[in-house]
């Protein structure tokens, strides 16, 4: 983990919405998990400029050489099914040279923090599995983190959080 230290973890700029708008792009252009959505260029950038600009929005970046090469980014909003908040996810991605060196957990760790203080610990947190992820690699990583999957989704569970100390 000592190598991260040359990595920087911020929350999202408005300086730095053209990059990581073309940093998504690029990795929806290299994996089949947005074909069928009506997710473009200009919708990208919309949703980042709500996580610069909006209170219930978030999207945290990962820099080398202030070069972005990973962004999560998520919201908070109400669940359909019960009375609350829950904390979902927008997506995760990682340029893939930068990926297997612990970037995109730290990335997820910052976002899970983000969405337990903005609840004040009260809302449910949840992902979803993303098409272009192996299945099996996915379930790891998830459940290293402290998430569980719940039907489509994964939940995560703050009490093992706490016991493990992630964050």
């Amino acid at each position: 983990m000592g190598e991260n230290k040359k990595f920087q973890i911020s929350e999202l700029k408005f300086s730095d919405i053209q990059e990581a708008t073309n940093l998504v792009v690029s990795q929806m252009d290299n994996t089949d998990m947005w074909k069928g959505s009506d997710f473009d260029k200009k919708s990208i950038a919309l949703i980042l400029c709500n996580c610069v600009f909006t209170d219930n929005n978030i999207a945290f970046v990962a820099k080398f050489n202030n070069e972005i090469i990973g962004i999560v980014s998520g919201y908070i909003t109400k669940p359909y099914y019960k009375k609350g908040v829950e904390v979902r996810e927008y997506g995760v991605c990682l340029k893939p040279e930068f990926r297997g060196k612990q970037i995109g957990k730290l990335l997820l760790c910052k976002w899970i923090q983000w969405g337990i203080d903005k609840t004040r610990n009260t809302g449910d947190i949840y992902m979803a599995f993303m098409s272009g992820e192996n299945k099996e690699a996915f379930d790891k990583k998830m459940n290293s983190i402290c998430f569980e999957e719940v039907g489509s989704f994964y939940k995560l569970n703050k009490i093992k959080l706490q016991k493990k100390g992630i964050l």
